[in-house]
């Protein structure tokens, strides 16, 4: 399940995005549709951050690395997987190069 905040107009264009090319594994809701956010292991001010992908196993995944991961489902041509697999490592190293640290 891919939840994102249903009343912020940037949230809800990457989710409208995402159902068009994902397949029917993935979910899309706003949390505030969601009846109790803590059988997911949320809190009401989680989703309010940053969107969430719960997936089969019910590990949550938070703002881009949620989204990298319903990539997953999305056809091969959106299919990101090294990004998907080590997207923390990605983004620290594309911090220390944009800061001239390497």
């Amino acid at each position: 399940m891919f939840m994102f905040h249903g009343d912020c107009g940037f949230c809800r264009s990457w989710a409208a995005w995402l159902l068009h090319r994902t397949s029917s594994e993935v979910s899309i809701v706003a949390f505030q549709d969601v009846d109790d956010l803590a059988n997911y292991g949320l809190a009401a001010p989680d989703p309010e951050a940053a969107s969430f992908l719960i997936d089969k196993k019910f590990n949550r995944h938070r703002g881009a690395e949620a989204f990298a991961h319903a990539l997953r489902a999305a056809s091969p041509a959106w299919r990101l997987p090294v990004c998907v697999d080590h997207p923390r490592q990605i983004r620290t190293r594309a911090r220390t190069r944009s800061v001239g640290v390497e």
